[in-house]
């Protein structure tokens, strides 16, 4: 389903204006099916996507195969006689080597659709595999974030998360890594059939993982907040998940049984899938870097992500303070009586606190990056990372190789400029 919004002004207004009246195009799932123990729909989606007794390729993980969640769903396929063959494939981010894997595997038997169930890899992977069923080649002739490539309509496809994170159960993307570059499958024909979203899935899912999605979920919204593709549509969206998170992200990492708290960060992620799901992508330059140095690392983008939002949003906060005076509000503080900067400050320091009370890493030195190497990196985002994200057209503030090389010493040290903690 493509879901298209627009105003008759077509310019963007100022980034500190509450309300812009730009035009947003959503490409989302024809059906999106939310709630506790929504799994049990899942036999009803594949009849009504197959017009004849359904051969489903069911993809999940290597971990994700052996939890309650995925067993149930396989107990659900028996008891209804839905045929599935499962493929377990290898945990983690998935490289080019993987995907063209998970392509030869389905196109070695005759299948009618596609279910996804794990987090936003697996998903991704499914994506792909329904695409790779029907199109020709390998999986590199497919990558694109303009104008998609794909020929032939893709399997029907069901998406089921079992982590709140990526949001990919309703995203035109699905993303593939190779030698240290993440590159994506891009388009309306990516996008799930149906999406199902059942918060009772993730609660097997162990706290540092819970850590690592639910800070992917928290940048997908912030920088889809302050980013000058922002609109009315994705803002409605970010902003109710950040309040989402900063209500529950805690919650569910200390107390990961507590099905109220799971359901908000699973409903976090699907709003924050939503929110970047614009043609446009409206991210800007927090995940131009992780997406950068995360898999040239080597490190999670749960990580990455955790360790570049609060600098994202300093280095932002020139271009961006009534923005991130609403950010602070959705963390619980009354910006009410402080002056405008002091307010989008409370906001820095609301996510630098959530990163460290959840136990991660909040500088590239903890992780191990050198520090030597912080320039070339500097070097690499200004020089071509910033074009290829089209950070020119979506980031608040212009990136020079000044700031973004302050920028970047700044998150080795760790060490933000407008913040004081204890």
């Amino acid at each position: 389903m493509i879901l298209r919004v627009t105003s008759k002004k077509k310019n963007v207004i100022k980034m500190n204006d509450q309300q812009l009246l730009a035009s947003c195009t959503l490409s989302i799932p024809s059906k999106l099916i939310f709630g506790i123990d929504t799994v049990t729909e899942i036999p009803a989606e594949v009849k009504r996507l197959s017009s004849k007794s359904a051969v489903v390729f069911f993809l999940t993980d290597e971990n994700i195969k052996k939890t309650v969640a995925v067993k149930k769903i396989e107990n659900i396929f028996k008891q209804e006689e839905v045929e599935s063959k499962i493929f377990a494939m290898k945990s983690g981010e998935p490289s080019l080597e993987v995907a063209n894997d998970i392509a030869n595997r389905i196109r070695e038997d005759d299948f009618d659709l596609v279910v996804g169930v794990g987090g936003g890899s697996t998903m991704d992977m499914a994506k792909t595999a329904a695409i790779m069923y029907t199109n020709p080649g390998n999986v590199e002739n497919y990558f694109s974030f303009e104008q998609s490539p794909i020929k032939k309509s893709p399997l029907p496809k069901i998406l089921i998360p079992s982590t709140a994170g990526t949001g990919s159960e309703v995203t035109p993307y699905a993303m593939v890594t190779h030698e240290g570059i993440k590159y994506a499958i891009t388009g309306p024909e990516v996008v799930a059939d149906v999406a199902i979203v059942d918060p009772r899935a993730t609660v097997s899912c162990p706290p540092k993982v819970t850590a690592y999605t639910g800070m992917d979920a928290l940048t997908h919204n912030l920088e889809a907040v302050l980013s000058l593709k922002a609109s009315p549509l994705t803002d409605m969206y970010a902003f109710e998940a950040i309040r989402l998170i900063g209500r529950s992200m805690r919650t569910a990492y200390f107390s990961g049984a507590n099905l109220g708290a799971r359901y908000d960060m699973s409903l976090a992620a699907t709003l924050g899938g939503l929110a970047i799901s614009p043609p446009s992508v409206p991210i800007n330059v927090g995940h131009a870097l992780s997406e950068y140095f995360g898999p040239k690392y080597g490190i999670p983008h749960g990580i990455a992500n955790a360790i570049q939002a609060p600098f994202m949003m300093e280095f932002n906060l020139p271009a961006a303070i009534g923005r991130l005076n609403i950010i602070a509000s959705c963390f619980g503080a009354d910006t009410t009586k402080m002056a405008p900067r002091e307010g989008a400050i409370e906001a820095i320091k609301a996510v630098r606190m959530l990163v460290e009370d959840l136990e991660l890493p909040s500088s590239l030195k903890e992780v191990n990056i050198p520090k030597e190497d912080i320039e070339d990196i500097a070097k690499y985002m200004f020089q071509k990372q910033q074009y290829e994200y089209g950070l020119p057209e979506r980031n608040p503030r212009i990136i020079t190789m000044e700031n973004i090389k302050s920028l970047m010493e700044n998150m080795w040290e760790g060490k933000l400029k407008t913040i004081k903690l204890n």
